[in-house]
């Protein structure tokens, strides 16, 4: 297995399912989770590569998470002018 197809899975499966179970019997490790993240290199992916191309850059994977989840909240369901980011960019534009 390659470097990268571990982080995919450590990125997507292993945290995620960390989270949950922690949230379920109350244990507070979320900032163990995002130091995790904090430390995998940033995700390559058409949608990442997007925000690249405006400008928004991400140095690790706990920011193209949250790329992903600004995305999937604002951009899909058109919400531009409830994004700190969407504003930004309509402004520039």
């Amino acid at each position: 297995m390659s470097n990268s197809f571990i982080d995919l899975l450590v990125i997507n499966t292993i945290v995620p399912l960390q989270f949950a179970y922690a949230k379920t019997v109350n244990e507070s490790i979320a900032e163990d989770l995002i130091s995790i993240l904090d430390g995998i290199s940033p995700e390559k992916n058409s949608i990442i590569d997007k925000f690249k191309s405006f400008g928004v850059s991400s140095e690790n994977a706990f920011e193209t998470q949250s790329l992903l989840q600004l995305k999937s909240q604002y951009c899909d369901v058109n919400g531009c002018m409830k994004c700190a980011v969407g504003m930004e960019l309509l402004k520039n534009n």
